[in-house]
């Protein structure tokens, strides 16, 4: 089962590298170059890696129509000279005023890189350089030799006049501005520049229209939130340090993106949270700690600050070793997914949701299944109001003697599949009467070998005109009395296609009525009272038939 769940995951999972990290909401590589130089991963106007993005001038922060003297901000009008950024005033470097990418992307944070940076950057000693086509865009992928990293850089062409260059049209040349212009003539910048068999510094005028793609500004390392893993522990910091830290680093995850550290989870023991970490704010911790197979204790998880979280899909599943967790400190506001949270926590024995707030939460299909060894669990505050999908939300919590969800709001629910299948403890009574179900279409497996339950109390709320199939509904419910017949005698049928074994090894039952059971539709009922051995009699009504069967 294990593996099933697994490989259900999995496909369920958007494959990804290791997403390069912010500043300023702009996404950064280190290529792990000398300089220790980070290199945003898109040009200043575009929102991916393949867009081209804007053109400019160099020394101004706007794209323009017209590139050429005469629109030149800092042409004085007589004949080549500059007025900034000349022999005069001696400035060879830009401002952060007059840097495209200070101005665009936020202050001092970015800036244009240097010349030296740009020949770092093409230096075969650091990088490969290869011309490639990513998402139908021409370009140069830049990889680093040292830590596998990689940037790409668009052919974006150059802008001249009001038109590209002929030479230096969109898809076949990139032109990519520097910061800094010494030992050059005053109208003239540099340039890298490339086409499908050349990677060059060039020069060029500098009110020729060229791309940019911005560099961290600042000789200090960023703060980051991102994992450590070293020697079987795996901290989370919120620092300065990761490129110092001992261990093996990994930037966090967003969405249902699968966590970069989701290959090392068998080396993990124990996780700590530094107290740096509270002034993170992660926006998922899907699949954090799944398959975390050996870890044994998380320590400073109140460092974990949850408050801007969407999804908690799988956070827990499958930590067989993990005998507690504490949830008081988390803010669940924003979560809307919680399937398979804490999936085959075989050791867990008792987890108290009281403080979780899940009235965002769509998903909770598989949120406790197989938590086999699970004796006290408090769900009795949880709010259901917008869940779509409770399948196999206690499947096989076999140890579970009593579940107190009589306040559950279920109007939304489509799915209660194995809802309840294996929680083999459950004894007397469990109390459904206030489940609304008009929206479910499966009830498969939903009270399957709940073998100590004595009743099932439901009431008219428990609407089944939309369930297409209750193949095992109540297999296996050995303990049953007939005390059970008048939670079913309001049972709609009619769009049911499936009753295979529904009540097979009911074995305490003597009689069923199902004379409200409509079973015109129904085309399977194989082994339907299978193993009912004190089962004597069956009431049906007139609209008990089985011409499609």
């Amino acid at each position: 089962m294990k593996k099933l769940y697994l490989i259900l995951f999995a496909l369920m999972t958007i494959a990804s590298s290791a997403k390069a990290w912010e500043v300023n909401g702009h996404e950064f590589v280190d290529l792990g170059l000398p300089s220790g130089t980070l290199w945003a991963t898109c040009n200043v106007g575009a929102n991916s890696p393949e867009e081209y993005g804007d053109h400019f001038a160099w020394g101004e922060t706007e794209p323009k129509d017209c590139y050429n003297w005469d629109t030149y901000k800092w042409y004085d009008g007589t004949g080549s000279t500059i007025s900034k950024y000349n022999n005069i005033d001696g400035q060879h470097e830009l401002l952060p005023e007059d840097d495209a990418a200070s101005v665009n992307w936020g202050g001092t944070s970015w800036c244009m890189p240097s010349l030296a940076q740009m020949q770092e950057l093409r230096n075969e000693d650091y990088t490969t350089s290869t011309w490639t086509t990513l998402n139908g865009v021409n370009g140069r992928l830049i990889k680093s030799k040292i830590n596998g990293q990689s940037i790409f850089l668009p052919a974006s062409g150059v802008m001249v006049g009001d038109e590209f260059d002929y030479y230096a049209r969109v898809g076949i040349r990139g032109d990519y501005w520097a910061r800094t212009s010494q030992y050059l003539k005053e109208t003239e910048a540099p340039t890298i520049y490339f086409y499908e068999n050349i990677f060059d510094s060039a020069i060029r005028k500098r009110c020729d229209g060229c791309s940019v793609r911005p560099v961290i500004a600042t000789s200090d390392t960023p703060v980051q939130a991102y994992a450590e893993l070293l020697d079987g522990f795996m901290y989370f910091h919120y620092d300065d340090q990761w490129r110092s830290r001992e261990g093996e680093v990994f930037d966090l995850n967003t969405g249902n993106e699968e966590p970069a550290w989701h290959g090392k989870v068998s080396q993990v023991q124990y996780v700590i949270f530094d107290e740096s970490f509270a002034d993170a704010r992660p926006t998922s911790t899907y699949f954090w700690f799944n398959n975390m197979t050996n870890l044994k204790h998380i320590n400073g998880i109140n460092y974990l600050n949850t408050s801007m979280v969407t999804t908690m899909r799988g956070m827990f599943s499958l930590c067989e070793s993990l005998d507690e967790i504490n949830l008081s400190n988390f803010n669940t506001d924003k979560v809307t997914d919680m399937k398979g949270m804490f999936y085959e926590c075989e050791t867990l024995t008792s987890l108290d949701l009281s403080r979780i707030n899940t009235e965002n939460v769509t998903d909770m299909s598989d949120m406790f299944g197989n938590c086999r060894s699970l004796k006290n669990l408090y769900v009795n505050s949880l709010d259901t109001k917008n869940v779509t999908d409770m399948n196999c939300m206690f499947r096989n919590c076999s140890s579970l003697t009593n579940l107190n969800i009589t306040h559950f709001i279920t109007d939304k629910v489509t799915g209660m599949r194995s809802m309840f299948e294996g929680c083999s403890s459950l004894n007397s009574t469990l109390d459904l009467s206030n489940f609304r179900t008009s929206e479910v279409t499966n009830m498969t497996s939903m009270f399957q070998n709940c073998s100590n339950l004595k009743a099932i109390k439901l009431s008219s709320l428990f609407n089944t005109s939309k369930v297409e199939s209750m193949n095992h509904m109540f297999c296996g419910c050995s303990s049953l009395t007939n005390e059970f017949n008048s939670s079913i005698k309001s049972f709609i049928t009619t769009n049911v296609m499936f009753m295979r074994q529904m009540f097979r090894d009911c074995s305490s039952l003597t009689y069923l009525d199902l004379s409200s059971f409509n079973t015109s539709n129904v085309a399977d009922m194989v082994e339907m009272f299978w193993g009912c051995g004190k089962l004597e009699t069956i009431y049906a009504g007139s609209g008990w038939e089985t011409s499609s069967v």
